[in-house]
């Protein structure tokens, strides 16, 4: 939920920059501004947004700025709850995309929750169901005979 996630008193820059200068108090301010703007640039957002505040950014941007602060610490793992609720499905497709690029590109791990199944098909390996609070079955994605749709994004 990014709008509550982000801090509106604070630009951009800073709100991606805090987690790279708290994992690593020894990084320079060059450094500093650097990584930050290589974390705009994977998320697909223009430098010009270093200087912008939560609220001139559109919901799409904001999951893109929550998005690079979760990963500018370099994890291992990528917890994404419920990441395109509330999206249209166009918002849902390149999101998913660029989520997508990230996990190959950072050999990442992650672990979503989602009631929309076509997604968590698309990017997870393993699926766990569950059913009121307890696991219900858990699956190879694809196991179940269903496809992933695509066009369900479109």
């Amino acid at each position: 939920h990014p709008e509550a996630s982000l801090n509106p008193g604070l630009q951009v820059a800073k709100i991606i920059s805090q987690p790279i200068a708290l994992y690593n108090p020894r990084v320079n301010k060059n450094e500093l501004e650097q990584q930050t703007e290589l974390m705009l640039q994977q998320v697909g957002l223009p430098l010009a947004y270093k200087t912008k505040y939560p609220f001139q950014l559109s919901g799409g941007e904001k999951r893109r700025v929550a998005l690079a602060r979760a990963i500018a610490t370099k994890p291992e793992v990528l917890f994404a709850d419920e990441p395109f609720a509330g999206l249209d499905k166009a918002l849902q497709y390149r999101m998913l995309k660029l989520l997508m690029d990230i996990k190959r590109e950072r050999n990442l791990t992650i672990v979503m929750v989602s009631h929309d199944i076509d997604v968590i098909r698309h990017v997870c390996g393993r699926i766990m169901t569950l059913k009121g609070g307890q696991i219900a079955d858990i699956n190879e994605a694809g196991s179940n005979g269903v496809p992933v749709n695509m066009d369900h994004f479109r």
